[in-house]
């Protein structure tokens, strides 16, 4: 097995890999951006690519691993692994003492996968989704919808939230991953990810349009 960086020439073969896998795949849709934020690395058997891999450096210097994908054919034979220790291994990416990734509670095998290349479970992160689904939601402060919010409030929430206790203070809005520490907080209000409603209260969320708008 060959690991290599990825170029931008290689664009057409990350897209072609991920929809072969995944139809509704995110990765073809957000490529751009996640090559300029980021590193893709490329697995590869002879001629046969059969995985993905990214690393990113996040705000506070650690590091997030993210869009791993593997060729049905290949799994369970450390492919993952072995791109995650050659991504940590990159120059512009040697001295952080963290590196973090996220993956759901029901892929058992990537759970498996992680805790052999050494990562353990951090915490268990809750994650949100609301739709409009009327114009007329769209436009106002529906009790169910979002609205922009003031970091005061949200800070306020946060700290007292047993969600946040329990996620042991780790916050993760897509792509980035961090503690909450006020400069974290800050950024959210720079970066517009507070919202608020007024049922479910002061949220961290980063909204942005789906692929049908």
């Amino acid at each position: 097995m060959d690991i290599r960086v990825a170029t931008p020439a290689d664009r057409e073969a990350i897209v072609s890999f991920c929809t072969s896998i995944d139809p509704e795949d995110y990765v073809p849709a957000h490529l751009e951006r996640l090559m300029e934020s980021g590193t893709f690395l490329l697995a590869h058997e002879g001629e046969q690519l059969i995985g993905i891999d990214r690393v990113s450096r996040l705000y506070d210097g650690q590091l997030w691993m993210a869009c791993a994908r593997v060729h049905p054919d290949f799994r369970g034979r450390g492919v993952i692994g072995a791109m995650n220790e050659h991504a940590v291994a990159l120059p512009q990416y040697q001295g952080a003492r963290v590196a973090r990734l996220l993956i759901a509670t029901t892929n058992t095998a990537s759970l498996r996968a992680a805790a052999k290349s050494g990562f353990r479970v951090a915490a268990e992160i809750s994650m949100l989704e609301w739709e409009a689904k009327t114009a007329a939601d769209r436009r106002r402060s529906a009790p169910s919808g979002f609205v922009p919010a003031r970091r005061v409030d949200v800070y306020l929430h946060v700290r007292m939230s047993p969600v946040f206790a329990a996620q042991r203070e780790l916050l993760y809005i897509t792509p980035d991953f961090g503690h909450a520490t006020d400069e974290y907080l800050e950024l959210a209000a720079r970066e517009g990810w507070l919202f608020q409603s007024r049922l479910a209260g002061p949220l961290f969320a980063r909204a942005r349009p789906s692929r049908d708008g």
